[in-house]
């Protein structure tokens, strides 16, 4: 059975202003997801210090491993399964930082 969705998590600096982190997270899923895979995402933000933590700031990304396209079921996106699907989405969100920050 294949893997449906893709949680992808996104950490920023302890320093790093919330809502940039949250906007840079925004706007790659928007883009690296959305636009570019046709795959649907959700994007929860979580801030560990509140609780008195010391895990960095970081949103998670919930995205569908299979493209849609209006309201069917598509083919899988293969370059986010697999043994490689961290190591790509990793240099995904690199590349978009080093765009965008």
């Amino acid at each position: 059975m294949c893997q449906t969705w893709n949680m992808i998590t996104l950490r920023f600096e302890h320093h790093a202003l919330l809502h940039r982190g949250w906007e840079l997270a925004r706007g790659f899923a928007l883009q690296c997801l959305a636009t570019e895979r046709d795959t649907p995402v959700v994007a929860a933000m979580h801030v560990p210090q509140v609780a008195g933590r010391k895990l960095k700031p970081h949103v998670h990304l919930i995205a569908s491993s299979r493209r849609i396209l209006g309201s069917n079921c598509a083919d899988f996106v293969t370059d986010l399964l697999g043994a490689d699907a961290k190591t790509n989405a990793a240099k995904l969100w690199s590349d978009w930082c080093a765009a965008h920050a």
